[in-house]
């Protein structure tokens, strides 16, 4: 048997905790074409999105917890160029008082991603890379891969050649009523370990969109686990007749990842961009730490960032 194969066998054995507790599924089946199409065209019915994020922090650090919430973020997309899968723009700032305390961005043009924390009196610092690196950090350093973020929240499309080498496996267990995805999400060429996917969609549920998604590592450990709920309409112009949807409550926990341990957004407000709520332009996703922090570090090979004062 080899790797991949050793590893998707896994993750489906791993799954039999899903089949116990729930009534029996009484709704017609449909293929994995049909949930491709589904979900890639919700995705491509957001060009941009502007919301605001109730922003919750969980920090490990030598064993210590601690936990942040941030009211009053903002969460930005926009997409760059005619590749679906980007890189495109993106960023999530967190505030506290009227003072920013968190952000972590793509600046698609630079081909970085970075996130920096100035939180007064605790943690302050600034990480930055190339996104070509983030598929080998497996955590380390890295607490948050925004990316991820995005694969999360719906706005990048599955690719749709489903019999290429990473292939899809899809299941239809009738417990729990779901349908479930089993997904090479990514494979570096230069020594050939794989990185899984798989998602859960409930069958019941007629937008066929995830309510829960895991990646898993080279060892098949799980990296990331997304919960997502609470689908709600993004605000679009007149001219869209099916306006997309995206989750509102999204809990993200990353196990073995320190300092940041999970993260809970919960949306609102969602929109395209309007004159009143505009997306930001791609010059306002550069990497931006503040002042004050004076611990900013490199993760990966790359160019160093174009570092200026933070936008207000």
């Amino acid at each position: 048997m080899n790797r991949r194969s050793a590893l998707l066998t896994g993750l489906l054995a791993a799954s039999v905790a899903w089949l116990t507790g729930c009534p029996p599924c009484d709704v017609e089946l449909v293929g994995r074409e049909a949930l491709f199409d589904a979900h890639n065209g919700n995705a491509e019915r957001i060009p941009a999105l502007w919301a605001v994020a109730d922003i919750e922090i969980n920090l490990t650090a030598e064993g210590l917890f601690r936990s942040y919430r941030l009211p009053d973020g903002r969460l930005y997309f926009r997409r760059r160029g005619d590749d679906p899968l980007g890189p495109h723009y993106f960023m999530l700032r967190g505030k506290e008082i009227d003072q920013e305390v968190f952000r972590l961005g793509i600046d698609a043009d630079a081909g970085l991603f970075y996130y920096w924390v100035d939180i007064p009196g605790g943690e302050s610092f600034a990480r930055y890379g190339p996104l070509e690196a983030l598929h080998g950090l497996d955590g380390e350093g890295l607490p948050m891969d925004p990316v991820q973020l995005l694969d999360a929240l719906g706005v990048l499309p599955w690719p749709t050649d489903l019999d290429a080498p990473s292939q899809v496996v899809l299941r239809t267990p009738e417990k729990p009523c779901v349908y479930e995805m089993l997904t090479v999400a990514r494979r570096d060429a230069w020594d050939g370990w794989y990185l899984a996917r798989q998602t859960l969609i409930d069958r019941r549920d007629e937008s066929r969109q995830p309510c829960r998604t895991m990646l898993y590592d080279r060892q098949g450990r799980i990296a990331m686990t997304a919960e997502l709920e609470d689908y709600e309409p993004v605000a679009v112009p007149d001219d869209v007749l099916v306006p997309p949807e995206v989750p509102t409550d999204i809990r993200i926990t990353w196990p073995d990842s320190e300092p940041i341990r999970s993260i809970r957004l919960r949306l609102g407000g969602m929109t395209t961009g309007t004159e009143d709520e505009p997306v930001p332009p791609p010059a306002a996703f550069r990497f931006r730490p503040p002042a004050t922090i004076r611990d900013i570090r490199p993760l990966g090979d790359g160019p160093p960032p174009r570092l200026q004062e933070t936008a207000p």
